[in-house]
């Protein structure tokens, strides 16, 4: 433990850093076992999963814990769940949906493929999954981000016609090549602004991101995965009084992944203004000047960790003068 509280208070004296925990699914509909099985947890001897577990447990524990959150992807293991329910579960579950604890990201009807589908059939079935929400639960809980965890490669057709251009504000993804994961975490840009269409431009251009630990796939950091790799990590132990106490390991542990983590991204923000000012000034002498003045001001901010701005300022001058002498 001594060797964890050295490592804390190093950390401790850097700026506060804000860090996203975010409980998700990814729930494939059929993978090594078909889509009922993963549905009811049949079959574990091929893979450890059950949907309805995970959906009665996320319920339950949402509402005993207003502060809690949890993220749901696909409908089709969603809808299965929600037509099995009673009336009492179901106000439950809406409760938990308008006060924001429950929140689907994607939405589709399952995670689609980008590689080898066709435009059509990604617009469908992400209908389709939009089109079951709003029934159920109102436009306001239809998703606006999107989440790409798995599919193998990405097309510029999910981040236009699939995002901006669908009503996404965000568009998170997995599993890109080796060498643009590489390039991207040295050069600080796993999160972006993804330009996919020349034609459409600023229209259907689209926030992105890497997902997980920007380690080029979506799980946690090495350490805290307590799910795929089905109980190798150890668990957090906050109880002192036990000799597997690890809590101080832990946190240090989670910090220093949290900071490598945020050095891989630049957070930049450009914005563009353009303000039309007209001045009128009378000198001293029989001078009558006239100026009209259009400023264009572009605005860059470069936020680091010691949160240092950086400002890029370009000017247009306009002037229009009348002079009168006598």
């Amino acid at each position: 433990m001594a060797l964890a509280l050295r490592v804390l208070q190093p950390l401790a004296a850097l700026p506060p850093l804000t860090v996203h925990i975010v409980p998700h699914t990814h729930d494939d509909c059929g993978w090594l076992k078909t889509f009922d099985a993963y549905y009811s947890g049949t079959d574990n001897w091929l893979h450890l999963a059950s949907v309805r577990n995970i959906l009665d447990a996320v319920v339950l524990s949402l509402a005993k814990e207003p502060s809690r959150r949890f993220t749901f992807v696909e409908q089709s293991f969603f809808q299965r769940w929600w037509s099995e329910q009673d009336d009492a579960q179901r106000s439950a579950t809406r409760r938990l949906i308008e006060s924001g604890q429950l929140q689907f990201a994607n939405g589709g009807w399952c995670m689609h493929d980008e590689a080898t589908v066709h435009f059509v059939d990604m617009i469908d079935q992400t209908t389709l999954g939009h089109r079951m929400i709003a029934e159920e639960f109102g436009a306001e809980a239809v998703p606006t981000v999107g989440w790409q965890l798995d599919p193998f490669g990405h097309s510029a057709t999910q981040a236009a016609l699939l995002s901006a251009e669908a009503g996404m504000n965000a568009l998170f993804f997995g599993r890109i090549s080796k060498e643009e994961l590489k390039r991207r975490r040295a050069s600080r840009s796993a999160e972006f602004i993804w330009r996919a269409s020349p034609s459409l431009g600023a229209d259907a251009q689209v926030f992105a991101g890497l997902t997980g630990e920007y380690g080029g796939n979506y799980v946690p950091p090495e350490g805290f995965d307590w799910a795929t790799r089905e109980g190798e990590d150890d668990p957090i132990e906050d109880n002192p009084n036990v000799s597997s106490y690890n809590a101080p390991k832990k946190l240090a542990a989670f910090l220093v992944a949290a900071r490598a983590q945020a050095n891989e991204t630049n957070q930049l923000i450009t914005l563009t203004l353009t303000l039309p000012l007209s001045l009128s000034l009378t000198l001293i002498l029989p001078l009558t000047l006239t100026l009209t003045l259009t400023l264009t001001l572009t605005l860059t901010l470069t936020l680091t960790l010691t949160l240092t701005l950086t400002l890029t300022l370009t000017l247009t001058l306009t002037l229009t003068l009348t002079l009168t002498l006598t």
